[in-house]
């Protein structure tokens, strides 16, 4: 699927197609994560490189999570003009 999803769920009018290229984080326990990345869309198949799991790459996807809650808790304060700190340490 290489449609903007948002569009398609009819959340915004921008129509641009996704590149399918992106990363993800993958617990493998033991405060130690791996991360693929590379191109989701190729094909025949994914092209994925896998890294090995590490703390610092623990510690990589906490901050990456952290600064995505902040940039959802600041639109919601937006539309809902509700400004109420919901952040958890």
């Amino acid at each position: 699927m290489d449609t903007n999803v948002l569009n398609y769920l009819g959340k915004t009018d921008d129509s641009a197609t996704l590149s399918g290229r992106g990363h993800c984080f993958i617990d493998t326990g033991a405060h130690h994560f791996a991360k693929g990345s590379g191109d989701f869309f190729a094909l025949p198949n994914p092209g994925i490189h896998l890294t090995p799991p590490s703390s610092e790459l623990h510690h990589d996807k906490h901050d990456e999570e952290r600064d995505w809650r902040a940039i959802g808790e600041n639109r919601w304060a937006e539309v809902t003009g509700d400004h109420t700190d919901v952040s958890v340490a």
